[in-house]
């Protein structure tokens, strides 16, 4: 059996999931094709382009994998059988592109595949989402649902409590640009922890809006607005949070891998601020894009990205590649994806592709390139 596991671009709605707010990602070409064969007793993986490699009974497994084993023995372990596994990828790691995610959607996938022969996309976005958080940062389900229910048709706008989701198109006249900032963004040690630092703002300003706060809503549950959040405080603990509002601190503070320290003040409004404002520029691109209105769109892309920099999530390559596709033509760019580093997304004139390509490239080493929006994961042997 061979499973396709695509990447995805997010056009627009960047730390929002884990918010309960919408987000507007489109899968891309690039991503992980895995071909998986059962076994009864023996597991095997490799790779060609990760390094790790695994070759031991199935009751053998090993209580620390290392890299990218990290997403497969969770899997393996859930299983009562071996099995042999062949990973490629041609989707760059560490940039933004929802790298971990195509990875864990399509090795838990294949692996559910030849134990059932068939596959439930909702467990497969819970499970995936679960074992993520186990090894990663405490994400929100925006690369587990576009990678599960990705179309060649264009975007999809996603919201949640409950997901959902439907398809945007693209414009003809629009090209989707990517280019890297130079840096990388691996969710591991500072990008984990600015990552969770982020995801506790969110949780806090949610308790705090919430008309019922130990409910433990999100702030889209709650329905949080810009009013709302103007009169939250610039910083809190989660531990003054909790005595403010009834909510237990181990409540606001518990993650899937880590603990927040309930001591440590957090930025809520700022953070806060940045996550409604987002949202409502998911609502204003999706009118855009159906109005045929590429240029208007490439103006919510620099919104975003002058918030994203508020949000302190921006770097100086990104600042730069955003800044060289916008002089060179572009309607409109900004960094996409977690931030901190990796791509930055442009809404492009087909007729300005090569400046835009070329100013990237000049910029910060490149490459970059054009991608469309392709299918969601799939099967490729039948």
């Amino acid at each position: 059996m061979v499973i396709h596991s695509p990447g995805r671009v997010n056009l627009i709605g960047d730390h929002t999931d884990y918010a309960g707010l919408p987000v507007m990602p489109m899968a891309i070409p690039l991503g992980v094709t895995i071909a998986v064969a059962d076994h009864p007793d023996r597991v095997g993986a490799e790779s060609d382009r990760y390094g790790e490699t695994l070759d031991v009974p199935r009751s053998a497994l090993p209580t620390h994998p290392a890299g990218w084993l990290r997403y497969l023995v969770p899997v393996l372990a859930e299983r009562a059988r071996g099995a042999l596994l062949l990973v490629s990828s041609d989707l760059p790691s560490a940039g933004g592109l929802a790298s971990s995610t195509a990875l864990s959607m399509g090795l838990t996938a294949a692996l559910t595949m030849i134990d059932r022969g068939d596959l439930d996309r909702g467990r497969l976005i819970t499970d995936v989402t679960r074992h993520e958080r186990s090894v990663a940062v405490e994400s929100g389900q925006m690369d587990q649902v576009v990678i599960a229910h990705g179309t060649a048709d264009g975007a999809i706008r996603i919201d949640f409590n409950p997901i959902k989701w439907r398809t945007v198109p693209i414009p003809d006249d629009l090209a989707v640009v990517l280019a890297p900032s130079g840096g990388t963004a691996p969710k591991v040690d500072r990008v984990r922890d600015a990552y969770n630092l982020r995801v506790m703002g969110a949780r806090l300003a949610a308790a705090l809006i919430d008309e019922a706060p130990t409910s433990g809503r999100s702030l889209g549950a709650v329905g949080a607005t810009l009013g709302d959040v103007t009169f939250l405080p610039e910083h809190l603990t989660a531990a003054e949070v909790a005595i403010r509002t009834g909510v237990s601190v181990e409540r606001l503070v518990t993650m899937t891998r880590d603990r927040f320290d309930p001591g440590r003040p957090v930025p809520v409004r700022r953070f806060a601020h940045h996550m409604v404002t987002e949202a409502a520029r998911v609502d204003e691109m999706e009118g855009h894009l159906r109005d045929n209105a590429p240029d208007r769109a490439g103006d919510v892309l620099d919104e975003s990205a002058r918030s994203l920099t508020d949000f302190g999530v921006s770097t100086e390559g990104l600042a730069a590649v955003t800044a060289a596709m916008r002089e060179a033509g572009a309607w409109g760019a900004r960094p996409t994806g977690a931030g901190l580093g990796g791509f930055a997304v442009a809404f492009v004139p087909m007729a300005r592709v090569e400046a835009v390509t070329v100013a990237a490239n000049t910029a910060t080493g490149g490459p970059a390139f054009v991608t469309r929006p392709a299918p969601g994961l799939r099967r490729l042997d039948r």
